[in-house]
């Protein structure tokens, strides 16, 4: 920031009478009240953007790959719970089945007793 101010700071003047070699040259030539970029900063600074990148790729390409692991395992983990529950509903339902077929059998037993 305080680079970009610098570039369109203005000049400050000169207070001798006596002229320069930049007074002497065309208005054309002479430089401009607003410095244009530095092509080698810009440069510099693209680079080390792209070098801090290029440190980043690893690690994001990690992350990325210990991402893509947790998710195979949590597909398996979700694969054997429904197969859990699964299980469970059937088991819930042969104790249904008991149940029920116990309580004939034991009103059996009990007419046949009262008989």
């Amino acid at each position: 920031m305080a680079d970009l101010l610098q570039r369109f700071k203005r000049k400050s003047r000169k207070s001798s009478s006596t002229s320069s070699e930049e007074d002497k040259r065309s208005p054309r030539d002479k430089k401009s009240k607003f410095d244009p970029p530095d092509e080698n900063s810009d440069h510099d600074e693209v680079h080390s953007v792209l070098e801090m990148a290029e440190g980043v790729l690893p690690k994001l390409e990690m992350v990325l790959q210990k991402l893509e692991t947790l998710e195979t395992k949590l597909d398996s983990l979700d694969s054997h719970v429904k197969n859990v529950e699964v299980k469970v509903n059937k088991l819930s339902m042969k104790v249904e089945t008991l149940e029920s077929t116990t309580r004939k059998a034991m009103q059996s037993i009990e007419e046949l007793e009262k008989e």
